[in-house]
């Protein structure tokens, strides 16, 4: 019979969390603005990253994709994110959508601000 110790589990979550931030902030480099990149770089705690994960959590969101996605909003949002859009705060809450549907409405909100704030010829 093996058995895992509580300390190897905890060790083992701090790897994937690791894992998850580096993973992030690659993702950040590639598709943000430099200033973001510089300064998750420059974090040597990843505080923002860490902060975005905790927070993303607690709506239920779970999978390294959707926490990335949620992450993305929180870096253009802001720190307040999403408690300052009574939008995403009412797609976060549904407790009726899975959390791949809850980030899906949020990337479709996205889509169509930016295709409405777009200049009409």
């Amino acid at each position: 019979m093996l058995t895992i110790r509580t300390q190897q589990i905890e060790r083992l979550d701090a790897h994937f969390q690791n894992k998850l931030i580096e993973a992030i902030r690659q993702h950040v480099a590639m598709h943000l603005p430099d200033e973001y990149a510089h300064q998750l770089a420059t974090d040597q705690h990843s505080t923002t990253i860490r902060q975005s994960l905790d927070v993303a959590r607690r709506y239920g969101l779970t999978t390294d994709a959707n926490l990335t996605i949620f992450t993305d909003f929180w870096l253009v949002y802001g720190s307040d994110f999403p408690s300052n859009s009574e939008w995403a705060m009412a797609i976060l809450t549904d407790d009726s959508l899975r959390e791949d549907e809850k980030t899906e409405q949020l990337r479709s909100h996205l889509d169509t601000y930016l295709t409405e704030a777009e200049p009409k010829p």
